[in-house]
């Protein structure tokens, strides 16, 4: 068994985070794409103070809540679809957890404190990952079927978020790792290829911009000079009909011109070429665009792939890249010049 898994780890995968830049296409607008780093500290319209958040979404859902008394923070949230209960639940779990906090649940009572601190206080655990779209600190025990654990812990404990963290267990077959339900997901995926029980991973059309918008084909203008990151997302969030979750600290402007106005489509992969430019990353999760920093996004459900999509967009992925003739050890120097 462990033979085969050499072969695996060999001549089968390596994982690393690419940003693809999207080919031009004859016909398309002329675009033009500028960035420069706001410098005004002003919180944006639409800027929640967490807490209040947190309050105001228990009460709706009519559940009790003890916050502890380190939890401060802020973040920004535009959306233009009608919010039941759940779905404002959802985006506050969002929410804290782009801000390093979560929730614990005993009985009828909710805390929300550090995701760290999460980890040693009740948090549940599990062998089968719960509903994607309640982002929580949870532990996972993940039983490998055809490799051990020792055969893939060096790797895996790599696949963690800044908050989550990774253990082997006494039964060689098991990992177990803690961190947010949207990184456990990735790493799930990661490790069903390494283990031989999945095989391939295709683009999701939920993840690209023609997933996203909500009419293909409709033309708009969309043009913006020199404005802040956070008009431009506003924006986006009335034609994908998502809820547009934003990290406090993404900062920014942006410049957009096209020679004619453009479908929604074209206009969401500017979007996401100006993300890129200021060093930041979508990750979709349900009803919700999560916008962060490109390098956190790698650790929030970006998208595994062992097949490069065959539209190529600006926006952070996990790829699995099979190895043919070549062994990854002759190919790692590499990996610095390519990152």
């Amino acid at each position: 068994m462990i033979k085969n898994f050499a072969i695996i780890l060999l001549n089968l995968i390596f994982c690393s985070t690419l940003r693809a830049a999207e080919e031009p296409k004859q016909g398309n607008a002329n675009l033009t794409l500028k960035n420069e780093k706001q410098v005004d500290s002003k919180p944006p319209p639409g800027t929640i103070d967490l807490v209040d958040m947190v309050l105001k979404t228990m009460k709706a859902n009519s559940k009790r809540v003890v916050v502890d008394p380190g939890v401060r923070g802020r973040v920004l949230i535009y959306d233009h679809m009608a919010k039941s209960p759940q779905h404002s639940f959802e985006a506050m779990l969002i929410a804290l957890a782009i801000n390093g906090y979560t929730i614990t649940e005993q009985g009828e009572l909710t805390t929300v404190l550090s995701a760290r601190n999460a980890q040693r206080s009740g948090n549940s655990v599990l062998s089968v990952l719960p509903n994607p779209k309640e982002e929580r600190m949870v532990t996972y025990v993940y039983h490998l079927t055809k490799t051990n654990a020792q055969d893939v812990m060096k790797m895996v404990r790599t696949l963690s978020s800044k908050d989550g963290e990774v253990s082997s267990a006494a039964d060689p077959k098991e990992i177990i790792f803690t961190d947010f339900v949207s990184n456990l997901y990735r790493i799930q995926k990661i490790l069903s290829v390494l283990d031989g029980s999945e095989t391939e991973f295709a683009t999701d059309p939920a993840y690209a911009a023609t997933g996203l918008v909500m009419n293909a084909d409709k033309k708009i203008e969309f043009e913006f000079r020199d404005q802040p990151l956070d008009r431009v997302l506003e924006k986006i969030s009335s034609f994908t009909n998502k809820t547009v979750i934003v990290d406090p600290s993404v900062r920014g402007k942006i410049t957009i011109q096209n020679s004619r106005p453009v479908t929604e489509v074209e206009a969401m992969r500017s979007v996401l070429n100006g993300l890129w430019i200021n060093g930041y990353s979508v990750a979709v999760q349900g009803d919700f665009l999560r916008i962060q920093s490109a390098r956190n996004i790698q650790r929030t459900g970006n998208e595994v792939l062992t097949v490069l999509p065959a539209v190529l967009e600006d926006r952070t992925i996990t790829y699995i890249a099979r190895l043919k003739s070549l062994s990854l050890k002759e190919v790692s120097s590499l990996f610095p010049m390519f990152a």
